[in-house]
Order: C-alpha cells, then sequence, then structure tokens
C-alpha cells in the first residue's frame, strides 16, 4: 500500500478548486507502472446539490418533516484509501493508495483541512473506497495547524443548527458522534478510471439529507420514529442520549454510513451525476 503522509496546500483554497500537490512520489513505484494523477476533494451535499446549510429531514412515513438550519458542521476522517482493481491478488493490493490524515472536512464551506490535493498513484480501475472516520484528537490537530476545531476534539462528527418543522415551530439541534470506524464506498459495478498521465478529480460526497431520512429507504427504522418523536424543547442526539434519542442517533449512524459516494468529477461541477459514474470498460 503506498502510503500519502506528506500533503501540503499550495494554492488559496477555494469551495471547488482543491488543488494541492503531494510532494514526492509514492513508494514501490515501478518503472514500468503506469501512472495517472487524480485531485481528491471532499464535499458536503444535498441530495443534488452542494451543501448551504439547510438540510431537509425526511420523515418516517417519507413525507417532509422539516429542515435543519446548520451553523457548525464537521467531519474527521483518519484515512482514505483507494483500491485497485479488485484487490484480491498482492499486486492489486500492494498498489491500493493510502491518503493519511486526519483531515476535518467542514461541511459549510467544503474546505478540508489539511487540503488532500494531488498525488500519483497507479493507474486503473478503482472500484472501492474505504474511508476512516476516528476522533479527532488534540495533539494531532495541533501537528495540522488546525483551527476553529474545539467542538470536534474527542468526536469524529459535529453538528449545530436549528430544526423547524412544518408548521414554523423550532428547537435547537445538536448532534454528535466518536466514531472509530471504516465505511466501504462501492457503487455495483461502478467506480473511477484512473487514466495515464490524466488529472482526474475525484469527489467522495457526503449527502447529508441521507443522513436524516428516516423513511427507512436509507437503514432500515425497525423502530419506526424520527425527530417529531423528541418531546424535549431541545435535540441533543449523542452517545450519552437516551430513549427516542439514543435510537435516532443509531439509525443516523446507520444512515451515515450507507450515504456517501464517490465518482470521477467530468465535467469539473463539483457534483455526482449519473454522468460522472464510470464502468470498469469506461463506459
Amino acid at each position: 500500500m503506498k502510503k500519502l503522509t506528506s500533503i501540503v496546500l499550495m494554492c488559496i483554497m477555494t469551495l471547488d478548486s482543491g488543488c494541492g500537490t503531494w510532494i514526492g512520489n509514492p513508494d514501490k513505484k515501478t518503472d514500468s507502472q503506469a501512472q495517472g494523477v487524480i485531485q481528491l476533494n471532499l464535499k458536503a451535499i444535498t441530495s443534488t446539490a452542494l451543501l448551504s446549510g439547510d438540510v431537509s429531514v425526511i420523515s418516517k412515513s417519507g413525507s417532509s418533516l422539516g429542515t435543519i438550519s446548520l451553523t457548525e458542521a464537521k467531519i474527521a476522517l483518519k484515512d482514505i484509501k483507494l483500491e485497485l482493481g479488485d484487490t484480491s491478488t498482492e499486486e492489486d493490493s500492494a498498489s491500493d493508495t493510502d491518503f493519511e490524515g486526519p483531515y476535518v472536512l467542514d461541511l459549510l464551506t467544503n474546505t478540508a483541512t489539511p487540503n488532500p490535493g494531488e498525488a500519483t498513484i497507479p493507474a486503473g480501475f478503482y472500484k472501492k473506497i474505504n474511508i476512516s472516520i476516528a476522533k479527532l484528537e488534540q495533539d494531532k490537530a495541533d501537528e495540522q495547524g488546525m483551527t476553529d476545531v474545539d467542538q470536534l476534539i474527542d468526536k469524529s462528527i459535529y453538528l449545530v443548527g436549528t430544526f423547524t418543522n412544518l408548521s414554523g415551530a423550532t428547537k435547537s439541534f445538536t448532534m454528535s458522534f466518536k466514531l472509530d470506524e471504516e465505511f466501504e464506498l462501492t457503487d455495483g459495478s461502478n467506480g473511477i478510471n484512473i487514466a495515464t498521465g490524466d488529472n482526474n478529480p475525484l469527489i467522495i460526497a457526503f449527502a447529508l439529507t441521507k443522513w436524516f431520512d428516516f423513511s427507512g429507504s436509507i437503514a432500515e427504522n425497525s423502530n419506526n420514529i424520527d425527530l417529531s418523536d423528541i418531546s424535549s424543547s431541545s435535540i441533543v442526539l449523542s452517545e450519552d442520549a437516551e430513549g427516542t434519542e439514543k435510537e435516532l442517533h443509531k439509525l443516523i449512524k446507520e444512515n451515515i454510513k450507507k450515504s456517501a459516494d464517490f465518482a470521477k468529477d467530468k465535467d469539473n461541477d463539483g457534483e455526482i451525476e449519473s454522468e460522472d459514474k464510470e464502468s470498469e470498460d469506461g463506459a
């Protein structure tokens, strides 16, 4: 496995740029191994577009329940691994590429610290991406020079905002996780073809609308609950929650695990669309 551990920002980072350069070449590279350039972008999206701060909430019946207006939303990633081919052979596994973190993705600004940027990796078809989400440790944040992450320390996900139901009633909303898990992103036979020598913009997207879909279409809602079942004046979802809040926290965790997506951004619009999906034959 090639470990990309020295990634630096080489230009001013904007919402869509994601530009940066990895210093050095992956180890164990052979002269005969074809190489491609990949540009890794981390994004937060609704079901159809980049997240602007408002997230639609879907009820247990599948109808609209209201909106969560976020004022802070961050996620900590331990590492991101791209798996070449089916990784069934030792040669394939040795060609896997590991972007080592930690990274903090601000889901409202779509900026990652540090910026994963560009790297030269083996060309080929990548069918699977593994994302490790883990608690952000203070010493790691200090090493990376991270700022404005105090609320995320010892957590892996932290969201703050206001939930407004369809009648206009509001409740303060706070959600946090202390996950230390690896999520596998696959999409059937689809994946990304990294062409030799090309700049291949890759998006890994976190679809927040799916996080708050309680209809059971993402993860099974065996308790048939949603945010309307919380009777308290505020909504606090965490590992320390009890009752309905605890069960909703578990359900959202499963939604998170099943809702991330990836694709090559063919038209450079910063969004994942059906035409961005690729099969191994390039279709």
